[in-house]
């Protein structure tokens, strides 16, 4: 692979760059990009597969499967480009979410035997992260939007509006991920204390409490679900609840369909992740209370869900109190 130069080269020519540059012969026949993905949480690998194939596209100018791109051939100059489009095209989150999945491919080519140490070095300080700034991503629901979301559901008399509700309630009552959300269990319920046992990152567990409007969702749905073992959540077709487990595409689905009968702007589930760490801190919760209700590993992470605003800094600013006479 070669750097552009104002106008895409030939792909024929930059396969044969790529050619020239190949590492020494591969002691591993899988692909750099497979270890690097079998690594990553079921919730995020959909994520990193499909950054990767934005990354694949971009080099060559063309689809391709990022489990076949040959990684270990990448050059300093293309990581250097690479880095300058996905910068161009995408917000920084974005962005240093798609670079750490091509840093993570070069570390699993330098394990596998194909990137020499100092070539790996090379490129990866090629790929260092962007700076943040601008707006962040994502909103936060107003109250009469909640409300909204709610009544959408509950619009629904079917076993699926039931079941719906207690997703968003999850979701924005107790601040849980859409893939935690997914992976409950019915066992995970502890009713009498009103908590719920959730696997969040890493296959870490935490214990968070649940409000009584939550509760009343979700026992409302129990009574639907019935009270045999399994997933909490199973899928609902044509009235009825059927075995399995929804996924946390499908919790994403309903999200997105309860907030368009809502005649709600586009809402995400950690949209409502979000409204619940802002709801929370702005009636006076502890950071890092906040931040175990979440699951956060760091606080710092929790403190970007807060978006109190302006008003929230103007009512905090008004609580020193200034000696001296006046100004």
């Amino acid at each position: 692979m070669t750097a552009a130069t104002g106008t895409h080269q030939d792909p024929n020519s930059r396969n044969s760059q790529l050619s020239r540059n190949r590492k020494k012969p591969a002691t591993s026949t899988q692909n750099p990009a497979t270890s690097y993905l079998a690594r990553q949480a079921v919730s995020t690998r959909m994520t990193q597969r499909s950054a990767l194939a934005k990354v694949a596209a971009i080099l060559l100018d063309r689809l391709a499967d990022p489990e076949v791109f040959e990684w270990h051939r990448l050059v300093y100059e293309d990581v250097v480009r690479l880095r300058g489009e996905l910068v161009a095209r995408f917000a920084p989150a974005t962005t240093n979410r798609i670079l750490a999945g091509v840093r993570g491919c070069l570390r699993e080519a330098w394990a596998s035997g194909l990137l020499e140490p100092d070539a790996r070095d090379r490129l990866i300080y090629g790929l260092g992260n962007v700076r943040g700034g601008g707006l962040q991503a994502g909103r936060v629901l107003e109250r009469r939007e909640v409300d909204a979301l709610l009544h959408a559901c509950a619009a629904d008399v079917t076993p699926a509006g039931v079941r719906d509700a207690a997703v968003v309630a999850l979701l924005v009552g107790a601040g849980l991920r859409r893939a935690e959300v997914a992976g409950l269990d019915l066992a995970d319920l502890d009713v009498a204390g009103a908590t719920v046992k959730v696997i969040g990152k890493g296959s870490r567990a935490r214990l968070v409490p649940l409000a009584g409007p939550v509760m009343a969702r979700i026992d409302a749905w129990v009574g639907e679900r019935g009270h045999r073992q399994g997933a909490l959540f199973p899928p609902v077709r044509v009235g009825k609840v059927r075995k399995g487990r929804i996924g946390a595409s499908a919790v994403w689905r309903v999200v997105a369909r309860r907030a368009k009968a809502a005649g709600l702007a586009k809402t995400a589930p950690h949209d409502l992740r979000r409204t619940a760490a802002t709801e929370m801190l702005g009636r006076g919760a502890d950071l890092a209370v906040v931040q175990r209700i979440l699951g956060h590993e760091s606080v710092t992470t929790t403190t970007r869900y807060d978006r109190r605003g302006v008003a929230a800094a103007r009512k905090a600013v008004e609580l020193i109190e200034l000696g001296g006479g006046d100004a």
